[in-house]
């Protein structure tokens, strides 16, 4: 007796957990979209420089999503790339002889055509490997994507 006068309210139960169901798989499906767009983006610059290193990855890029009289610091970009993140290195100068240097705000950096170190002014210094593929993973140019917006 008890279970068919239970069996009414069990069925409105069902239900309403089956609608919060489905809202929270639209919003999740929504959200999966979105990320697989921002994913399969093209990418908004071009590698002219990319280096390995233990603890991540240093890249200068140069951005095509800029106008022709953008000033050179929003075209050309060094960013050091870790698992999650993206950092953008403040440019201040250069330097070309038989190495290339670089001074930003937070570190300096040397390379050759093989390898080069990026001493950060706090922290310990990357020793780098030239990728000679200028090719980002997937995941990498997401993050960049993701940094420049």
């Amino acid at each position: 007796m008890h279970c068919a006068f239970f069996k009414p309210f069990c069925a409105i139960a069902s239900l309403h957990v089956a609608r919060k169901s489905c809202r929270k798989f639209s919003l999740n499906s929504a959200l999966l979209r979105t990320t697989l767009a921002i994913l399969s983006m093209p990418p908004l610059y071009e590698v002219l420089f990319l280096f390995s290193a233990p603890r991540g990855y240093l890249v200068e890029i140069k951005r095509l999503d800029q106008p022709a009289d953008a000033p050179k610091s929003r075209v050309f970009q060094w960013l050091w790339i870790d698992a999650a993140t993206v950092t953008t290195l403040q440019f201040v100068d250069m330097t070309i002889s038989t190495r290339q240097y670089r001074t930003f705000k937070e570190a300096q950096l040397w390379f050759d055509d093989a390898q080069g170190e990026l001493c950060w002014n706090i922290g310990p210094t990357e020793l780098l490997v030239v990728q000679t593929s200028k090719t980002l993973t997937r995941s990498q140019q997401s993050l960049v994507n993701l940094h420049l917006d």
